[in-house]
């Protein structure tokens, strides 16, 4: 009896097994076992048992509204079923892993395919401004109010042409002209801020954004407003003193701040143009006043506020009036 009930166990162990397996909680996997050759339009899918098994491409599950019907056939996964498609005659492929090329005459072609709302995949040429790709998240105008949109994005992406899979956006940045910038005592009647630090987030497949969660927020001056006179600095005291920076390169010196024009000056307001490379203040931006004036107080934006300093010039020189001369 106690026999019989031992031999029952067993038997029952061993059915367990087998339910349990098929069912790929005790499987082994398809590691090491050789694939299947598959058919034009099938993949190799791993069953629970361990066996490579030739299964259709349209069996696979649409992403994003594609379906990915095609194949090449052979030893493949699942990840080379592909949809197909033509870009400006050339033949396209995008794959159900998120690759895609184009070739024509099997040539690379400078297309490819992308998804970007849910739908037919796109055509999308392989140099891309940064400001068609959405953003990955909200950036606020750090030095201004507001906020950085999708049209901010400077700059061009490349399509990967090595992996086919990807956006290159390392040339990407946010940036916003025309912004009046007081925070921190800057003063600037206009200026630019931008943020760096692009990363690409999603796929071919699943569409693209481009996130700036590791970026920092900088800013420069252009333009200082009536009575103020620009604080022009090099790179390095910019970058410690200011956290003012420029994208572009070429300009060795940067506006950071405008402040009050000194006393005996005056300043009808000025833009500086870059590339900057010194620390001279244009001559527009801060005016002496007529021989023989200065001004009472620093901060003058007109000649009208100018007034006699006491001395005098003319053809045979210059001299002082004593207080209390008439």
């Amino acid at each position: 009896m106690i026999g019989r009930r031992i031999g029952l166990v067993v038997i029952s162990i061993v059915a367990i097994a087998v339910v349990m397996g098929t069912h790929g909680v005790l499987a082994e996997g398809c590691s090491g076992r050789p694939m299947e050759y598959c058919s034009v339009n099938e993949y190799n899918f791993c069953r629970a048992d361990g066996v490579w098994e030739c299964r259709p491409c349209s069996s696979l599950s649409a992403i994003n509204g594609v379906s990915f019907t095609e194949s090449v056939g052979g030893q493949i996964t699942e990840d080379k079923c592909f949809y197909s498609g033509t870009c400006s005659s050339g033949y396209c492929q995008l794959l159900h892993n998120g690759n895609s090329w184009c070739t024509h005459n099997n040539i690379p072609h400078p297309y490819h395919l992308e998804v970007e709302n849910f739908g037919s995949p796109q055509c999308k040429p392989n140099m891309r401004s940064c400001s068609d790709f959405n953003l990955g998240g909200t950036y606020q105008l750090e030095w201004v109010s507001g906020y950085f949109a999708k049209s901010d994005q400077k700059g061009n992406a490349t399509w990967d042409m090595t992996t086919y899979n990807k956006w290159d956006v390392s040339n990407c940045y946010l940036e916003k002209d025309v912004q009046n910038i007081t925070r921190y005592d800057r003063n600037c009647e206009e200026g630019t801020v931008w943020r760096s630090g692009p990363e690409l987030s999603g796929s071919a497949v699943m569409g693209f954004k481009i996130k700036y969660d590791l970026g920092v927020s900088w800013y420069y001056c252009k333009e200082c407003a009536p009575g103020k006179s620009p604080v022009i600095v090099d790179l390095g005291t910019a970058f410690d003193l200011y956290s003012c920076s420029r994208n572009e390169s070429g300009s060795q010196y940067l506006m950071c701040k405008c402040e009050s024009v000194a006393a005996g000056w005056y300043s009808t307001g000025c833009t500086v143009n870059y590339d900057l490379n010194s620390n001279a203040i244009p001559s527009d931006c801060h005016r002496s006043c007529p021989t023989g004036s200065t001004t009472l107080s620093p901060g003058a934006d007109s000649a009208d506020d100018c007034v006699p300093n006491g001395t005098y010039c003319d053809q045979t020189g210059c001299f002082t009036l004593a207080a209390g001369t008439c």
